[in-house]
């Protein structure tokens, strides 16, 4: 920033009166100043008992301060004792470039920018060398490369200056784009991972887990296919860039779907394979009563598949639910559909869980006035359940785990305590 030396001087007699202070002399280094050049002010003052310098620092001591010009104006030294008090003014005249910005700052290359400015107390001002209007204006520019722009304002005394970046856009790049693991297991999942330097949002296709992923950097999916192709499109405002990624399954198909029923206990109800109805690619599978809840209101049940498979609980089973081989009963009502439900959700918290409920309808909405009875051996729940070759051998449910099985079971006077025994069903 250009500094000129200029010297300000107010010199008073101070002699209306012997009680008041007197200021013989008050002084400026600068009186022509940009924001934030340094100005030293000086004085020499007798019978004060205070001094203070307006509109800053404010109080003083000694016989000089030197503050950084934020203010043009009046700066106005004040003297006081108990008589009363005395004050000198200088004015100073500040250039100030009040705003310098450029809209938008990052853009194509070759595409329009806007400059625009404000500045307060010039005589005149130039944008890189150029004349510019000394007060506000814009000016429209069209950068090919990273860009900085230079204003400058200029007083009798003081100039200021200021910078304005722009900044070409590019597509992002794709750094990574991986899967771990890669040959997956067949029917297990893998996590796909990515990174993309300047990119806004992702989105993927080509197999499961297709459609748009935001600003995550990860996505798990469970190809099955042999081999998948996905394909990740990384974007921001200046254009998108797509990778491709090889994903390969390996390991054998299914043939055949294999249940084991649980070993009796003292459970309230049993699940376990109906064999009049079951294939080699279908397990029937049922929900009996044991008696020992020989009433119910209603109930419910939640059945994880591929618990023992990290990460596969996300809706692509190695099989599928056939819906139209589900049946309820005996609690009242329940084949009209309003009062039973089976879901396997493909996402959500409970993808991959098979959801069962029942219930008895109330009184007032026509139901009978007590708990159904549900005696030993009742059936009160079947549903069936299809192979899908493509989802490869192993487990798909284990009952002596535990893990993540759920039954509530109710009556009309509130939950009552029951647990439920599921065997082990798996693709061979």
């Amino acid at each position: 920033m250009k500094r000129v030396g200029l010297l300000a001087t107010i010199v008073l007699c101070g002699a209306c009166s012997s009680d008041l202070p007197s200021i013989q002399s008050f002084t400026a280094s600068r009186a022509d100043v940009a924001r934030g050049d340094a100005i030293t002010f000086s004085w020499r003052v007798s019978g004060a008992e205070a001094l203070q310098l307006n509109p800053r620092p404010g109080t003083v001591t000694g016989t000089s301060v030197t503050v950084n010009a934020g203010i043009g104006g009046d700066y106005t030294l004040v003297a006081s004792n108990s008589h009363g008090s005395v004050s000198a003014t200088i004015p100073i005249q500040l250039v100030d470039i009040a705003q310098f910005a450029a809209s938008p700052a990052e853009v194509l290359s070759g595409q329009p920018v806007t400059l625009s400015w404000k500045i307060s107390g010039a005589l005149s001002a130039a944008l890189d060398g150029a004349e510019v209007d000394a007060v506000q204006g814009t000016q429209q520019v069209n950068p090919t490369g990273d860009t900085t722009y230079h204003l400058s304002a200029r007083s009798a005394g003081a100039t200021a200056t200021a910078t304005a970046v722009v900044r070409i856009g590019t597509p992002p790049v794709i750094g990574s784009f991986t899967a771990t693991p890669n040959p997956v297991p067949r029917g297990t999942a893998t996590v796909l991972s990515w990174q993309a330097p300047g990119a806004q949002r992702f989105s993927l296709s080509g197999g499961d887990g297709a459609g748009p992923a935001g600003g995550l950097h990860s996505r798990r999916v469970r190809p099955l296919a042999d081999s998948t192709t996905y394909m990740l499109t990384a974007s921001n405002a200046f254009g998108s860039t797509t990778q491709a990624l090889d994903v390969i399954v390996a390991g054998p198909t299914g043939n055949a779907l294999v249940y084991t029923d649980p070993p009796a206990g003292s459970e309230a109800f049993r699940l376990v394979q109906d064999p009049s109805s079951s294939t080699a690619t279908t397990a029937v599978l049922q929900l009996v009563s044991t008696g020992a809840i020989p009433n119910l209101d209603g109930l419910a049940l939640n059945l994880p598949f591929d618990g023992a498979t990290p990460g596969a609980r996300d809706g692509v089973a190695r099989l599928i639910v056939a819906f139209g081989q589900a049946g309820f009963g005996p609690l009242p009502n329940a084949p009209n559909g309003e009062t039973a439900t089976l879901r396997f959700p493909a996402s959500g918290p409970l993808a991959g869980v098979l959801t069962l409920g029942i219930a008895v309808k109330p009184p007032r909405a026509g139901g009978p006035p007590d708990d159904a009875p549900v005696p030993a051996g009742k059936v009160v729940a079947s549903f069936g359940l299809g192979l899908l070759p493509a989802g490869g051998t192993g487990l798909v449910l284990d009952g002596t785990t535990g893990d993540g099985f759920r039954l509530r079971l109710r009556t009309r006077a509130g939950d009552v305590q029951g647990t439920v025994a599921v065997g082990r069903l798996e693709v061979q």
